[in-house]
Order: C-alpha cells, then structure tokens, then sequence
C-alpha cells in the first residue's frame, strides 16, 4: 500500500523531522550552532561589525568632509570613535586620522585571528562536522 498524504514519504513530514548526514549523526543547523557557541559568534560578530565599518568610514571619508551632517557619516563616527581613540593612543601622532582608521582595521582583522586561534587552541570554537570530526 503506498504512502498517502501524512505517510512516512511525505515530504511535508520528513521537514519537520530532525535531519541526519549519513554516518547517522544529527547535522548541526544555524540556531543550534549559534546559541552552544554564543561565546564565539557574539564576539566574532561585534568585532567584524566594528572592523567593516571602520574600513566604511575610511571610504566615505575619502568624498565626505570630516564634519558632515550625513547620517550614515555619523553613524560611522559614533560607532568607531571609542576603539579609534584607542588605537590612536598606541599610534605615532603625526600619521593622519583616515590612516588611523585603516590602522583601526588591520588591528580589528587580528583581533579575530588571535580571538578564533585561542578558542581553536583551547577547543572551544565550532569546528566543521565532515570526515575528520
């Protein structure tokens, strides 16, 4: 007797059930993912946030004066004055301010890298689920 509608083959019913890779382990979905390793992605997400916009502010501030009522403008300032204040603390003074910014990112980009090195080290980061894991 084949499967009617609501039977074991229906599509609508095998979405909602729990899916497996072929070894028989359950796959690890996005929500799952996100709240056991919260400590990794919730840190990774302000840091990339704050390394993108600072990178944003430095070409917006190539075809917008310094002291412009832009939103977008301001937004930037507001957003990476703190972390540029002090980067700026730590970075000879004669170097222009749009140099500082790009300072600001690279400083950002390697603050992930130790950050995602330190919690791989420490087994602590989330580690793709393929052949090796």
């Amino acid at each position: 007797m084949p499967d009617g509608p609501g039977g074991a083959s229906d599509p609508r019913k095998t979405m909602l059930l729990p899916q497996r890779r072929p070894g028989g382990g359950p796959i690890l979905d996005i929500a799952d993912s996100f709240v056991r390793y919260w400590y990794f992605h919730l840190p990774n997400f302000v840091l990339a946030a704050l390394m993108y916009t600072m990178l944003g502010r430095f070409l917006l501030g190539l075809f917008v004066d310094a002291d412009s009522p832009n939103y977008i403008w301001r937004f930037f300032c507001r957003f990476t004055d703190p972390v540029l204040s002090a980067i700026a603390t730590v970075t000879p003074k004669a170097v222009p301010p749009a140099i500082v910014w790009l300072f600001g990112f690279v400083w950002m980009f390697w603050l992930r890298i130790v950050f995602h090195y330190t919690l791989l080290v420490l087994n602590l980061a989330p580690r793709l689920a393929g052949g090796g894991s």
